[in-house]
């Protein structure tokens, strides 16, 4: 089963990889600690595709934690036998210590080829496809390939050609640095254009022959375009198949009414002649989330003056 083979958690005899991650997420200033009823945890990567925890064993938390803390934090680790005792120092007024007599890793992969988050109005299915790329970007360089399929390495090459990221899936205030994507590499182009070939796609493999970033703008409208249907179907059709070895969450199975209501209104728009896909939101699996489950329809077909396009949310 794919859990088996992708779920992974284990307890080390040395921790050095747990400290190097807690290392990771100091100089990224990012610590969100969760103590509820699986256990004490660093969040140690978290999104739509990644569910990934440092755990705490034989804990004892002594004084306040406080969440959402905007100061900077420090961390250090010290050992007191067969115990170590983690110090952290949130902004200048704030300090408690975290006691362990072990850690160990724990990362849960997901299907994310379902998920669909509509924040932005226009060029819906560029920005669908920019998240996604970002997802298998951000796994490969945190994760590394051993948490990716060989299907998604081929792909990460993609991440970096810039006109698939022209148009953000996420709104400019919410972005980090990690987030953008400067220019594209030669191994991004050649990755666009060998998907051109395999989707019979000759008006963009003769547009990017000499491709360089001066024609990003132009490359982005034409992929958003009705040129760009062919493509970027293909390119969905591609990261989904990627996406599937991987297991969905499990929020769906109590929401089939839901999911149902949005299958006949997807139907229905394919009479039509639309060629309707549906997406879903999933709240996290291993610990509690604020989003709720919600599905939504995208719909398109191209008209005189362009593409028409229906999103419908349930």
């Amino acid at each position: 089963m794919i859990n088996d083979e992708f779920n992974q958690s284990g307890t080390n005899t040395d921790f050095s990889e747990e400290f190097e991650k807690i290392k990771d997420l100091e100089a990224q200033q990012y610590f969100e600690l969760i103590n509820d009823d699986q256990g004490c945890r660093l969040v140690y990567l978290m999104n739509d595709a990644v569910e990934s925890f440092i755990c705490f064993e034989n804990y004892s938390l002594n004084g306040e934690y406080i969440p959402d803390c905007d100061e900077p934090f420090s961390v250090s680790i010290e050992q007191n036998g067969n115990y170590y005792i983690m110090i952290v120092h949130q902004g200048s007024g704030n300090v408690f210590t975290l006691s362990f007599s072990g850690l160990r890793s724990e990362t849960w992969l997901f299907n994310y080829g379902a998920t669909g988050h509509f924040w932005i109005k226009k060029h819906e299915k560029l920005r669908i496809i920019d998240y996604w790329l970002g997802l298998i970007r951000e796994k490969m360089n945190i994760l590394g390939d051993d948490f990716c399929t060989e299907k998604e390495t081929e792909l990460y090459a993609l991440s970096c050609f810039m006109p698939l990221r022209y148009y953000n899936s996420v709104p400019e205030k919410y972005m980090i640095p990690n987030d953008y994507i400067y220019e594209t590499t030669p191994e991004a182009l050649a990755c666009f254009r060998k998907i051109c070939k395999e989707s019979g796609d000759d008006f963009f493999l003769r547009l990017t022959k000499k491709y360089t970033d001066r024609k990003l703008k132009k490359t982005a409208r034409f992929l958003s375009g009705k040129r760009g249907i062919r493509i970027t179907d293909y390119i969905i059709d591609e990261i989904q198949n990627a996406s599937s070895e991987y297991p969905d969450r499990s929020h769906a199975k109590a929401h089939a009414e839901i999911l149902s209501q949005a299958e006949e209104f997807a139907s229905r728009l394919s009479l039509n002649g639309m060629k309707a896909r549906i997406f879903r939101e999933d709240p996290f699996e291993k610990t509690e989330d604020s989003m709720n489950f919600s599905v939504t329809v995208y719909a398109e077909k191209e008209s005189f003056t362009g593409i028409k396009t229906v999103i419908k949310k349930f």
